[in-house]
């Protein structure tokens, strides 16, 4: 189905140009081309919700996403822009 909802307010905008070079990589082989990444209520609680709260402060501080991770988190943002 389709939501006619508007999409939420971004809680935090990520520019990829300030990315490490391995996380530009990364979003790019998971699909990822937009120059920012505005993420969302409903995206942050998906993460949360699929790799935990403690893992993804690791990961906002810099810590690289296992693959799985990554794919997960890629799909919290595919599925609720």
């Amino acid at each position: 189905s389709v939501s006619t909802a508007p999409p939420s307010t971004p809680l935090i905008v990520l520019r990829t140009t300030d990315l490490s070079e391995d996380k530009r990589k990364l979003v790019a082989a998971l699909g990822i081309a937009d120059e920012e990444i505005s993420i969302t209520p409903e995206m942050l609680s998906c993460a949360e919700a699929k790799v935990s709260v403690p893992r993804l402060a690791d990961i906002a501080r810099g810590a690289a996403p296992s693959a799985s991770e990554a794919t997960s988190l890629a799909a919290c943002y595919r599925d609720n822009r």
